[in-house]
């Protein structure tokens, strides 16, 4: 069961409720280097906005801003065209700022809180991620730097909502976000997002074809190879790392 505080006060833009889907670039843990992307979209509720009572407290799509939910609605309005960028039920936040702006608020304060709420959110989750990801990438009992500093990297999509205020607050975060697109401006802003994060991490087209080679060759060398003759450095280091790993096993690492 997931619990949690309802907004009471939300900012609404055209009398509907909604969040932010703001996606972020994990590229290393340790230490932590952390990407906000630029644009990301604006989600809202289909039906307008009233104070929650006992009898409309289960009508979700007047409460609730998530995509799946709204999506089949009757009041869900479908933006079929980019240039349309302030209309329908999903927009973008680069919209959204200069909405912020026309409304008489600082955008670039705003955005700055929303900066500094990813920042704290993965400082407190860093320990858990730097311990997970030295654990699942260790290579023949290794946890060095070199295996664990650039072998993964995540994108992350989290749900920020608004209140009347303009403090920003944190509803979900999601690991592997949808990247599926069902309007233009899905298609503009997540290949934009999948654009740069490649171009970021240095990372091309054929990559994942080359590393399914090199993981096979390996398995191959290490299914065939000769055993390591006793005595010999190859077996020093094979013992030292098998005793490492028995030592992470017993102390619960």
């Amino acid at each position: 069961m997931v619990a949690q505080k309802y907004l009471g006060r939300p900012l609404l833009i055209d009398g509907f409720k909604f969040d932010l889907r703001v996606y972020v670039l994990v590229s290393c843990c340790d230490p932590l280097r952390i990407y906000l992307f630029e644009d990301g979209l604006v989600r809202l509720a289909s039906v307008p906005y009233v104070a929650p009572t006992k009898k409309n407290l289960s009508d979700r799509t007047v409460h609730l801003t998530n995509y799946s939910v709204n999506k089949s609605a009757e009041g869900y309005s479908k933006n079929t065209e980019l240039s349309l960028a302030g209309e329908g039920s999903k927009r973008s936040i680069s919209w959204f700022l200069a909405w912020l702006e026309s409304q008489g608020h600082n955008s670039a304060l705003l955005w700055s809180r929303v900066a500094d709420l990813t920042i704290k959110l993965l400082i407190a989750a860093q320990p858990h991620l730097a311990r997970t990801l030295r654990s699942a990438t260790a290579v023949g009992g290794q946890t060095g730097e070199s295996h664990t500093r650039h072998t993964c990297f995540e994108i992350l999509g989290l749900d920020v909502m608004f209140d009347d205020k303009l403090k920003p607050w944190l509803i979900e975060v999601n690991t592997s976000p949808s990247l599926t697109c069902d309007a233009p401006i899905d298609h503009d802003i997540k290949y934009a997002l999948i654009g740069e994060t490649m171009a970021m991490l240095g990372l091309r087209g054929g990559d994942r074809g080359r590393h399914g080679k090199m993981q096979s060759a390996a398995t191959r060398s290490r299914l065939y190879a000769a055993p390591p003759k006793r005595g010999s450095p190859a077996a020093a280091a094979l013992a030292a790392n098998l005793a490492r790993r028995d030592s992470r096993d017993t102390s619960g690492e």
